[in-house]
């Protein structure tokens, strides 16, 4: 019978290897089937690799990544002398990672090696997906903080919903980011009867430039606040000391221009850091104020030369990022200096909203569909007119019933009685212009308010109103007498009454404007403007 004796031994070893290959297949069915509730790499890799020294009776494993991790006894000697070892070497994300297992008890067979290659495949793919989620995240994070960033930005500009008023003089100002958030800004202030106003842009774009233009914006308030008495020039030098260690540690700097307007004399004084452009018109005659300082943030003792001049009804000075002269269009050419200078002497109009609004349309109009390139701000004041202070209304029937008296007592004192006699018509029609703002505009925000601003401009009164309600507020239809319908008559008796309506939107804010004469009204079909986004 001995010669039955090899056949046995032979069907035993294949029945061994059988019997070995179908532990490595569920040991491997087994691992895969490992869920993991987790994201992170490393408790991702311990649910792979700890099974994996238990199934394989190994002594440790090392994975070598960004981060080296161990598993299992580490070794007290060289391994290739006192262990048996396998390798695995591979690519995740461009990245080599290197796996390497060992044991004292059994050499690594076949099956093994391919359980093992099987595994670092696993421990491979596991990584890829820790690192995408952890660069999810990241991104995440990165614009949670740009949110936070710009609702942090937009809080530290003024509103433009409440410019200051004084004398002589109205004001207007918008800050369009290239970015969720930006380095440009505008600051504006009214301090003993007189006129602060900045513009200014800090270098660079986005988190960065955010971040240091909402602390600029903080020094320059304060230092109107604490040096206004001394004038602009007092006032940028204290920008100076409180931003430039900040500026220059950052490498970046800010381009700043200031100034104060005087009513009583007239008299506008300005201040300017490397700030451009600047443009000053005169009877449609333009001139640019030009930087005798460099930026604040380069050289710690710069001191900018003071410029004054005295302004006269109509004029206007208009203020702006070099985001709008250099805005490219869709064959690269920018808009240009020049042709900054020629729009604003070309423009028949001298109220500051028209002027800034017509600005930026043209702007937007030669860059076409080509994305903004850079922050752009423009500030505008125009040299005029006498102007209220905005009257903010509650967005009820009562809070409109308060606009007759007060519309009463402050045209008495703007215009001296030349509008006196259409007292009850110019009521009618802005208490219509009210009531559509708190029923259509407003609906769905009754605790909110609106703003409404007399001007007395020679013989002509307008009241202009602004909300931030839905686009656009005020009911545009116009009712057909031999078709009667419910609403839309207020807004026919206002065409009537007003010499023009316009109504425009910009950013989230709707403004509305009637125009009245001291002499009657106009016939409205030739002066309504019709709505439009700026």
């Amino acid at each position: 019978m001995t010669t039955a004796d090899p056949p046995f031994d032979a069907l035993t070893s294949v029945t061994g290897a059988l019997v070995d290959a179908n532990d490595r297949l569920l040991e491997l069915i087994t691992l895969t089937g490992t869920a993991s509730t987790s994201l992170d790499e490393g408790e991702l890799l311990d649910t792979l690799i700890e099974p994996t020294i238990a199934l394989l009776h190994l002594d440790g494993c090392r994975l070598s990544a960004k981060i080296e991790r161990t598993w299992g006894t580490p070794p007290t000697v060289d391994l290739e002398s006192t262990a048996h070892q396998w390798k695995s070497n591979r690519n995740v994300a461009d990245e080599s990672i290197e796996m390497v297992v060992w044991r004292t008890a059994d050499p690594f067979g076949t099956a093994d090696a391919k359980l093992l290659e099987a595994i670092a495949n696993l421990a491979g793919n596991a990584i890829g997906m820790a690192r995408m989620h952890a660069e999810g995240l990241a991104q995440a994070a990165i614009g949670q903080e740009h949110a936070a960033a710009a609702k942090l930005a937009s809080a530290a500009l003024p509103d433009p919903l409440i410019p200051p008023t004084v004398p002589h003089a109205t004001i207007w100002a918008a800050a369009r980011p290239a970015r969720t958030t930006g380095g440009d800004l505008f600051v504006w202030a009214e301090l003993d009867n007189q006129l602060w106003f900045a513009v200014g842009d800090v270098s660079g774009k986005g988190l960065p430039a955010a971040v240091l233009m909402t602390v600029c914006t903080t020094s320059i308030e304060t230092a109107i606040q604490r040096h206004g008495e001394q004038g602009p020039v007092a006032v940028l030098d204290s920008v100076t000391r409180s931003t430039h260690r900040r500026l220059s540690d950052a490498g970046m700097f800010l381009t700043i221009a200031l100034g104060r307007f005087c009513p009583t004399t007239r008299t506008v004084e300005m201040a300017n850091h490397g700030h451009s452009p600047i443009v000053f018109r005169q009877a449609h005659e333009v001139r640019r104020i030009s930087a005798t300082a460099p930026p604040i943030g380069v050289l710690v003792d710069a001191r900018a030369e003071l410029e004054s001049f005295v302004v006269q009804p109509h004029d206007l000075l208009v203020i702006a990022t070099d985001g709008l002269t250099e805005q490219i269009d869709a064959a690269g050419n920018l808009f240009g200096e020049s042709h900054f200078d020629a729009l604003v002497a070309s423009l028949e109009l001298s109220d500051a909203d028209h002027v800034g609004t017509s600005i930026l349309a043209t702007v937007d109009t030669h860059r076409g569909t080509t994305a903004q390139s850079d922050d752009q701000t423009l500030m505008v004041i125009g040299f005029h007119c006498e102007r209220t202070r905005p009257l903010l209304i509650d967005a009820t029937n009562q809070g409109v019933r308060a606009l007759g008296p007060w519309l009463s007592e402050h045209l008495a004192i703007l215009a001296n009685g030349r509008f006196e006699s259409r007292l009850g018509e110019i009521e009618l029609a802005v208490h219509e212009i009210a009531m559509n703002i708190v029923d259509h505009a407003l609906a769905d925000a009754p605790s909110s308010r609106f703003a409404l601003t007399l001007t007395v401009d020679d013989d002509e009164l307008v009241a202009e109103f602004r909300d931030r309600g839905s686009a656009f507020g005020v009911a545009p239809s116009r009712p057909d007498p031999e078709h009667p319908q419910v609403g839309g008559y207020g807004l026919m008796i206002v065409e009537q009454l007003a010499s023009r309506i316009e109504r425009s939107r910009i950013d989230d804010l709707n403004i509305s404007r009637l125009w009245f004469s001291s002499q009657g009204s106009i016939p409205a079909a030739s002066g309504r403007k019709e709505a439009h986004d700026a």
